[in-house]
């Protein structure tokens, strides 16, 4: 037969008092004085010499995946855009269209782009937009072949530099 398994009881309840528990018996540990709440650090502004321009032109793709993870749509509109200055507490961000401009210039986009900012880099900046110059119409390609050809070889030839290998009777 086997003994019967020994019943644990619980430990009576300490009195409570303000003073913290004295440190076990051979411990080298001091007492820790009573620990506050650890609160987030407060966002610190653009100090010269922590971010600057080059640095966010480089990390900007870790800026995007920040904000992806949010917001996709607005990851669509600022992939669009790059950083173009800095200045004090603010990152400029050069648009190509307007629209995109507008929309990241919205509190919320805004915000959201912001807080992506202060979460790679550390600090807190304000998102401003400016347009930049439009995309190109033409490729150099493109004036090789005139706008009234039909002929999709022709327009592949030109321009995405295809080749014809074998022509084929269908």
């Amino acid at each position: 037969p086997q003994p019967a398994p020994a019943v644990e009881t619980p430990a009576p309840p300490a009195a409570k008092t303000d003073e913290p528990p004295a440190p076990k018996r051979g411990s080298k540990k001091a007492a820790a004085p009573e620990e506050q709440p650890a609160e987030a650090p407060a966002p610190r502004p653009a100090a010269a010499g922590l971010v600057d321009l080059d640095k966010i032109k480089r990390d900007w793709p870790l800026v995007l995946e920040e904000v992806r993870k949010i917001r996709k749509s607005l990851h669509a509109l600022l992939s669009e855009g790059r950083p173009r200055a800095l200045e004090a507490d603010k990152l400029e961000l050069e648009c190509r269209y307007e629209f995109h401009a507008r929309q990241l210039a919205e509190a919320k986009n805004a915000a959201v782009v912001a807080e992506a900012v202060r979460s790679v880099f550390g600090v807190s900046l304000r998102i401003a937009t400016s347009l930049g110059a439009p995309p190109a119409e033409t490729d150099a390609g493109e004036d090789e072949v005139s706008e009234e050809s039909a002929d999709p070889i022709d327009v592949l030839s030109s321009r995405l530099g295809a080749e014809v290998i074998e022509e084929t009777e269908d």
